[in-house]
């Protein structure tokens, strides 16, 4: 048990696999001494996730206020598509802005006296009360150029959504066929770069119950997936 919770906590998904583990049979559960840690890890990820709330909150509502657009990508996004979405950890926030409105964002944070600086990817990124924020040109991230026209007509054809992340805060996200496309490019981006862990496996695999699945209730899916992997192919 001990290597097993190392683990998880090496793979950010401690809350998540607490979540699985505290539903087992009482004499197959983790010595109480290493369950009593892992509860304290669980309510730590509860404690930042609604701290993350508030901060993107006041992040993205300041940058609606001013006429800018930003749209949600992954992590904090990601969570909703889990059972408990408070046990997802956190990590920074990532936003885009259509058109030319990066460029205004990152001037009107830099007016705040916040350092702005530039990220290989043709990014930006600042800290906003201790928590990373980047800002990005790219909703998808591939860069193929052979694919940027199919990539266009995706954000054209499908737009962004408005979403409750809870009670009281509401943000654009990717529409859902996107969204999944960009999750899976992210996978990508780690595996060709810092590595591929269990946490962007499992945001893949709770993006694609939640979109891809029919609905129980009303037996229809935001994604088709043949459609989906028909853009997946075409994207290389």
């Amino acid at each position: 048990w001990q290597q097993v919770f190392a683990e998880a906590e090496k793979q950010t998904v401690t809350g998540v696999l607490f979540s699985a583990v505290s539903r087992l049979p009482e004499m197959e559960m983790p010595p109480v001494s290493l369950l009593a840690t892992w509860l304290a890890m669980a309510h730590r990820d509860n404690r930042a996730n609604a701290s993350m709330s508030n901060i993107l909150s006041a992040t993205v509502g300041n940058l609606e206020s001013l006429g800018l657009h930003p749209v949600l990508q992954k992590g904090h996004a990601a969570a909703r598509f889990y059972p408990e979405p408070q046990l997802r950890a956190c990590g920074d926030i990532d936003l885009w802005f259509p058109g030319g409105e990066r460029a205004v964002a990152d001037n009107l944070v830099r007016k705040s006296g916040i350092n702005v600086v530039s990220t290989p990817d043709n990014g930006s990124c600042y800290v906003s009360d201790s928590t990373e924020v980047e800002h990005h040109s790219r909703l998808i991230e591939i860069h193929n150029p052979f694919h940027a026209g199919l990539l266009r007509e995706l954000n054209e054809t499908h737009p962004p959504v408005k979403v409750n992340l809870s009670a009281t805060l509401t943000v654009s996200v990717p529409a859902p066929i996107v969204e999944l496309i960009m999750i899976n490019a992210h996978i990508l981006k780690h595996c060709l770069g810092v590595g591929i862990g269990l946490r962007q496996f499992c945001d893949y695999a709770m993006a694609w119950r939640a979109l891809a699945l029919p609905d129980p209730a009303t037996g229809k899916a935001a994604v088709d997936p043949g459609e989906y992997i028909e853009i997946c192919r075409r994207l290389g």
